[in-house]
């Protein structure tokens, strides 16, 4: 009879069987359904969403808001909704970078087009969860069956994190200094941040050994940072476009900054989905640049709408794909590593 023998240490990044245990029980519990202790915070997060959604409708006008949605130019506004969704492409890339700059298994690196697949899941995940939290939880576990160390996979997700704030501050710094007309400063002081930050904050060391260290390039960093402004800079251009739609008054860049100040507050992990949280912050972000906040509100319903119907056919689609792929005699069946079928 023949024993499994059990995976050795340095597969799973340098870990003991006891910190594995630590930080698989924590990943469980920022899942929403399968940690009982999760429950008071999960229930918390509930009733933030219920209050912000409240305070919401009490502030603004409901019916001024119907009609805004009503008289909505949906030859602006349907092209945007099937962009939003297809934005995602960006955070999947500059994932990708990092867990193949982390990669440091025996077997070749996941493919982009895995990476892809994953953080698509992964939204999907994030929809029931606050601050997408779930559906980190979800990449990090994915990246760790596939073959990236545990303590690796924390630090992909962890970094890629890092880079998406600070690509959203820069973007406002950039709006702030266009508008001060400082546009050459903000490029040289971008860069500058850029080179500091990927040498001084993303070059960390990942474990106490030399054996579990792990890099990322300043160029590899520049190009995480880049696609992290990429996304939320678009995303905030396609709000511009649907505030465009409800017959917005107010100028381009005011309405762009406000949207990344919609942006930045929808990072915080304190409600579900930031359900109340984002629709809230648009209606005081508008207001503040001199816009109707029933304009703000209704530019995050329709992009939240976009995104969660764009999502869920994406889903759909690449199910009934895997299906037929598993039901086609044609396809070969997916290989199982000595490792992982002795374990």
């Amino acid at each position: 009879v023949s024993v499994p023998q059990p995976v050795p240490t340095a597969d799973r990044g340098g870990l003991d069987p006891l910190e594995l245990h630590e930080i698989r029980r924590r990943l469980r519990k920022t899942t929403l359904l399968t940690h009982k202790t999760g429950w008071p915070k999960r229930l918390a997060q509930v009733l933030v969403a219920a209050v912000a959604v409240t305070a919401v409708a009490v502030a603004i006008d409901g019916r001024a808001l119907t009609e805004t949605l009503a008289r909505a130019d949906w030859r602006l506004v349907l092209p945007a909704l099937l962009l939003v969704p297809l934005l995602d492409v960006l955070p999947a890339m500059s994932w990708w970078l990092l867990v193949t700059a982390f990669w440091t298994g025996q077997r070749n690196p996941p493919s982009a087009g895995w990476a892809i697949r994953t953080f698509y899941a992964s939204a999907v995940v994030g929809l029931v969860g606050p601050g997408n939290i779930t559906g980190d939880s979800y990449r990090v576990l994915t990246a760790s069956r596939a073959g990236l160390p545990l303590r690796f996979a924390l630090g992909a997700v962890a970094f890629q994190k890092l880079s998406t704030v600070f690509a959203t501050f820069a973007l406002v710094g950039l709006v702030w200094l266009i508008r001060r007309g400082h546009t050459w400063t903000f490029l040289l002081v971008f860069l500058a941040a850029v080179c500091s930050v990927s040498y001084a904050v993303l070059r960390l060391k990942l474990g106490a050994n030399s054996r579990s260290a792990c890099w990322v390039s300043p160029a590899r960093a520049m190009c995480v940072v880049s696609l992290g402004m990429a996304y939320h800079g678009l995303a905030a251009a396609l709000g511009c476009v649907l505030a465009r739609s409800l017959n917005a008054t107010g100028g381009l860049l005011e309405t762009f900054a406000a949207l990344l100040a919609v942006r930045l507050a929808a990072l915080l992990p304190i409600s579900v989905s930031g359900i109340g949280i984002t629709e809230g912050a648009a209606a005081l972000a508008f207001k503040a640049v001199g816009l109707s906040a029933e304009v703000g509100v209704g530019v995050a319903i329709l992009q939240r709408a976009g995104r969660i119907v764009g999502l869920l056919a994406i889903a759909l689609v690449a199910h009934v794909g895997r299906g037929r792929r598993r039901s086609d005699p044609t396809v070969p069946a997916e290989t199982v590593p000595p490792s992982r079928a002795a374990a």
